[in-house]
This record gives structure tokens, C-alpha cells and sequence, in this order.
């Protein structure tokens, strides 16, 4: 449906473009003015849909070389193919406390496209090897169509929400895709999470969205005090770890929930610091 929705996007406009076009030359001149605006609006709101493509987070980043970190590429192509996913064609660190798998497709994701994998550095400070794998699964098993789709129509319309005319446009129809693919979106979200219970354990899962949430709280006060001059301590696994000890926020409490009512698989957590999975200094 997700797909229809879509395609459906691009068949209406161009329908409308081309009807406002035909308005236009066989009117007065009071309609040939108006409709030829109204075509260029959506004209240029179907461009700057079909065109849009995915932003690296503001701040510093730095590219993995496969070559180079071996087994941190190996950890991440392993947690794809798992769970029977596309591998990503490169791997970035980010300075924000969060991962997304992101995708240069086109017109919303009807055309795959070069994929990229933003892990922030955050997590990679604060997760155990177990955790950030359950995360990995998590990413990657909730690929889907309308997941990809979905990522598109929220980052385009923060792109066009203040171009006059194509930024309310915008909103409605994806106002219309979430109310379409949310279910379907929900639902692999579930599945994500079960596919990671049963290849890293219950406790491991629930541990990492726990992390996930300490660490998004905490990362912005530790890199003022730890990170103002632009350098990471020798030992910054550790040191993130003791800032964030005592700290205990709640992460999604509905998503948790649910994690706890699966069936638990036996699996030895890996308490590796995420980091280790790294060859020298992963920040040069």
C-alpha cells in the first residue's frame, strides 16, 4: 500500500501539472496566469521530492575505511546479514548520540540508491560489543519499504515546510502516509525488536534501548565538560561510562514492555566496549 501511495504521489502530480498546463493555454488570460503558477508550484514540489536526498548530521564525522577496521565493518555486515538486509556501502561516525541507516534513493524510495550507515560516536562510547550488535539487528531488521519511505517524506518535509505553498502541500500528503504506513512501519519496528531478542537475548536488548536512553541524555553535558577542546580522552569508553553510572532514564516504556513479553533466547551478552571493535585510534 506504501508503494501505491507513493507512486500514486507522482501519477496526481504530473496528472495535475499537465491539466493546469492545458487550463492554461485554452483559457483567459486571468486562468492562463493562475494555472501556470499553480503548475509550478507543484512542478517544483514534485522536483524537490524527487530530488531530495538524505543529510549527515551537522558536526564532526568520520568515514570508516573498511580496509582499515576490519572487524567493525565485519560486526555491522554480519548484523545485516542476519537478518537478510542490504549491507551499507559505507559507514560514517557522527557526533550525535544516535544511529540511522540512511538511503540516496530517489523519489522516495521507489529507486534504492547508495546506502549509508551514521553510527554516532556516543554510542559507540557507552554500548557494550552485545548492545550495539542488538542495536545493529535492530537497524537492519526494520528496513522495509515504507520504514525507507517514511524516513524520505519526514526529512523532506522539514526541508520544504517554509517554501510558500509547497511546504503545507507537502504536509498533507505526508500527513496521508502516515496514517497509510504507520501500521506497517509499527510492525516491523515489533519484528525488529523480536529479531533481536532471539539472536542476542532479552536482557541484552532491553540493556541497549536502556543505554540508548542514558547516553542520549547524557552525551551533551559530557562532551561540554570532557570534549571543549576538540579532543577525546585516551580512555573515553571508560570515562563516558562512570559520567553516565549513576544515571538511570527511562527509555521507551511501551517499546520496552513489549521487549519483555518475548520469548527470552539463551545468548552469552558480549560486555566488550563497543570501541574495542576498533584498530588503534577510531577518531583520526
Amino acid at each position: 500500500m506504501a508503494r501505491v501511495l507513493v507512486a500514486g504521489f507522482y501519477v496526481v502530480a504530473i496528472a495535475l501539472v499537465a491539466a493546469l498546463v492545458w487550463i492554461a493555454i485554452a483559457g483567459s488570460t486571468a486562468w492562463t496566469i493562475l494555472c501556470a503558477v499553480l503548475a509550478a508550484v507543484v512542478a517544483a514540489l514534485v522536483w524537490s521530492v524527487s530530488r531530495f536526498r538524505p543529510v549527515v548530521p551537522a558536526g564532526p564525522s568520520f568515514p570508516v575505511d573498511p580496509a582499515a577496521q576490519p572487524d567493525f565493518w565485519a560486526a555491522v555486515r554480519s548484523a545485516a546479514g542476519e537478518v537478510g538486509s542490504r549491507a551499507p556501502d559505507e559507514i560514517t561516525l557522527v557526533s550525535v548520540a544516535d544511529l540511522a541507516l540512511i538511503e540516496d534513493a530517489k523519489f522516495l524510495g521507489l529507486v534504492r540508491g547508495r546506502r549509508s550507515l551514521l553510527i554516532g560516536i556516543p554510542l559507540l562510547a557507552g554500548l557494550s560489543v552485545g548492545q550495539l550488535r542488538a542495536t545493529l539487528i535492530q537497524e537492519f531488521a526494520r528496513d522495509s519499504f515504507a520504514w525507507r519511505a517514511q524516513q524520505q517524506v519526514d526529512r523532506a518535509v522539514a526541508s520544504s515546510g517554509k517554501i510558500l505553498l509547497i511546504g503545507p502541500l507537502f504536509r498533507a500528503f505526508a500527513g496521508l502516509f502516515r496514517a497509510v504506513a504507520g501500521k506497517s512501519v509499527r510492525a516491523q519496528l515489533a519484528r525488529a525488536d523480536a529479531e533481536a531478542v532471539r539472536r542476542t537475548g532479552r536482557s541484552t536488548v532491553v540493556e541497549a534501548l536502556r543505554m540508548r536512553a542514558a547516553i542520549a541524555s547524557a552525551w551533551p553535558q559530557f562532551a561540554a565538560e570532557h570534549l571543549s577542546d576538540g579532543q577525546a580522552p585516551p580512555n573515553l569508553a571508560k570515562v563516558f561510562h562512570e559520567f553516565i553510572a549513576d544515571r538511570d532514564p527511562v527509555p521507551d516504556p511501551a517499546r520496552v514492555a513489549e521487549v519483555a513479553k518475548l520469548p527470552d533466547t539463551p545468548a552469552e551478552p558480549d560486555g566488550r566496549a563497543a570501541l574495542d571493535l576498533f584498530e588503534g585510534d577510531a577518531l583520526a
